[in-house]
Parts: structure tokens; C-alpha cells; sequence
């Protein structure tokens, strides 16, 4: 269980640094729209872009895709080695 925690932390870590390093020059007009925008796509409560943001919870991969979409290009990074934050924390439970 602790590998998983430390996995969970290290990809909450990383993905909400680079949302907030792209979002970081954002005017606070820009910013609400981003989010509406994101919010528009994943169906989630608007409250949930801001456990993402910062580090409350994972940010999952349709969410990901939503961010894509909404900017234009990929920034996240994806590689098929790497499992997603519930995948993992479902491997961990099934132990």
C-alpha cells in the first residue's frame, strides 16, 4: 500500500505542476472560462478542478483529455507504462 501512496502523490505532484505552470499566466477572466470550459466536458462539479489543482485528489485521465482538448495540444505526459491513479490504487486493494 505505500508504494501506491507514494505513486498516487508523485502523480498528483506532477500533473498539477504542469496544469498550474500552463494556468499560471491565466487573468482571472481566462481562468473562469478555462474551467468552464473543462468543467463543460467532464460533467464534474467545478469544485473538483481545484482538488486537482491543488493536490486534493487525482485528476483522471478524462479529465486529462478535457484539459487537452480545451488547450488544443497535449501537455500532460502519457506513456502506457505508467497505470492511472485508480488503476492503481485498485491493484493495491486487490493485494
Amino acid at each position: 500500500m505505500k508504494s501506491t501512496t507514494i505513486y498516487t502523490n508523485g502523480k498528483k505532484t506532477t500533473d498539477a505542476g504542469i496544469m498550474n505552470e500552463y494556468l499560471r499566466d491565466f487573468s482571472r477572466r481566462e481562468l473562469t472560462r478555462f474551467i468552464d470550459k473543462v468543467m463543460l466536458l467532464t460533467d464534474y462539479p467545478r469544485k473538483r478542478f481545484f482538488n486537482w489543482r491543488y493536490l486534493c485528489c487525482c485528476m483522471p485521465e478524462d479529465a486529462k483529455d478535457a484539459v487537452e482538448a480545451v488547450i488544443g495540444h497535449p501537455i500532460f505526459p502519457r506513456n502506457n507504462i505508467n497505470q492511472s491513479c485508480q488503476e492503481s490504487l485498485k491493484a493495491a486493494s486487490s493485494e
